[in-house]
Parts: C-alpha cells; sequence; structure tokens
C-alpha cells in the first residue's frame, strides 16, 4: 500500500520523512548508541573460495562468519551499514551500486547509478552517476561539516552527479540548510541499521538534485497493518 504525502523546507524540494525514529543498536538489540570497540579479530581460518571476498550484505555476513570477524569491531560495524544502506536504495530508489572504500576514494563508500528507464521502461532516458557516504553515528544528527565535505568531493565528478549522505538519524537543521544552499547536487537518506532491513526512513534532496530528479517523487510505504515503514521513489505520474 502506498499514501502520498509532502514535507518542505526553505528551498529544498519536496520530500518525506517518518517522525520520531528511535535507534536500536545491531549489536545489542536495545534504545541507544552501539558500542563500538576496537576488539582484534580471531584467527583466520581457511576459508571456502565461493565466500572469500564480498559484495552484498550477505556475502559480506558469510564472509565474517568464515573469519571470525567481530561484531563489535569498527571493520565489522562500518562495513556491515554499508551494505544495509546499498540494499535499502537498491529497493526502494532503484539505485545500482557498488562499494568502492579505498585509499583514494575520496571519501565515497558507495557508487553508480540510478537509472531512469527503471521508472519510465523505456531506454532513452540516462542513468544518472551516484556517489555515497555513509556516516553510521547513533548519538548526534548529522552536521554541516559532512555536508561541505561531500560537497567539496563533487568536485572531482561530473556535474550531474548526485551525491547522497546517508546516516541513521535525520539531518541537523543546521546541515539541511547548508544542504539546500548548495549549488551541486546533494541529498540525504536515513537508513536504520541492521535491525531495520530493506528500509529507507527519509530522503531529501535540494534544488539542483530536485533538476535530476524531477520526474520521479516520493511517497510512504505502509507495512500490511497499513504502519508507515518508510519512503520509496516512484514516478511523478504514479498515482
Amino acid at each position: 500500500m502506498i499514501v502520498r504525502g509532502d514535507w518542505t523546507r526553505s528551498n529544498c524540494f519536496k520530500s518525506l520523512a517518518i517522525k520520531s525514529l528511535r535507534y536500536v543498536s545491531t549489536t545489542t538489540g536495545k534504545p541507544g548508541a552501539a558500542k563500538v570497540s576496537s576488539s582484534k579479530t580471531k584467527s583466520r581460518a581457511k576459508i571456502p573460495s565461493d565466500i572469500s571476498t564480498h559484495d552484498s550484505l550477505e556475502t559480506f555476513l558469510n564472509y565474517s562468519d568464515a573469519i571470525g570477524l567481530a561484531k563489535s569491531s569498527t571493520v565489522y560495524i562500518g562495513t556491515l551499514y554499508e551494505y544495509v544502506v546499498q540494499e535499502a536504495l537498491s529497493l526502494n530508489a532503484s539505485m545500482a551500486l557498488v562499494r568502492c572504500g579505498g585509499k583514494d576514494d575520496k571519501g565515497i563508500d558507495l557508487r553508480g547509478t540510478i537509472s531512469l528507464s527503471d521508472y519510465e521502461h523505456s531506454d532513452a532516458n540516462p542513468a544518472i552517476p551516484v556517489i555515497v557516504q555513509c556516516k553510521f553515528e547513533t548519538t548526534r544528527k548529522p552536521g554541516v561539516r559532512y555536508i561541505r565535505e561531500l560537497s567539496g568531493t563533487l568536485d572531482h565528478f561530473r556535474l550531474d552527479t548526485l551525491a547522497i549522505l546517508v546516516a541513521p538519524l535525520p539531518l541537523s537543521s543546521s546541515a539541511l540548510d547548508t544542504m539546500c544552499a548548495a549549488s551541486r547536487p546533494i541529498a540525504y537518506c536515513c537508513v536504520p541499521g541492521a535491525h531495520a532491513r530493506g528500509t529507507l526512513h527519509q530522503m531529501i534532496w535540494n534544488r539542483a538534485a530536485g533538476k535530476l530528479l524531477q520526474r520521479l517523487r516520493l511517497v510512504y510505504t505502509t507495512s500490511p497493518t497499513g504502519k508507515i515503514s518508510g519512503v520509496k521513489l516512484v514516478p511523478a505520474k504514479e498515482d
């Protein structure tokens, strides 16, 4: 079931959000911040060839189990969240993304495209380049610094590239204002942790990004019981 709705602020494009978000730790299952430690991983055992690498949430979970990667380690928590984001944006925004972390990644965790053809069933519409930066911070809202860093990173990419900042909590008010004032296409997505896989809680974009996504709009999605469960992108002409 899909329910329509709108939300506006300053010069931001229309967007939707779920109110009163409450974070649940992926490690304890209880409300509050995830405890991150620098625990060493267990000794590496011989890994079956079919799970020696990972490129999705499922393959990473198999890989981490095979090598005994501590679930409280920063590597596990950070990588897990990147794949949770990859899955959520694929399911709710038709984005084809791959992890690209490395010393020359310019702070980008995922990159790929969002294809308008997926929405309009036509090969005539080119894909929009997308870069994604994930920030798994559960104790405070993402601030202005992250938006400014992402804006600077866009200088290394094509003018039609859409940059997306993702975190478990909504943007701070000042960060939202900074994003709206930016001249390059920037969006913000609120994606919870692994306890709510496949869920996109919020997506906000500025006017420049709105020009790239002008044939799309956001709607609420609901569970079988009628409870609002998230948001997703749909064709603007869809009711």
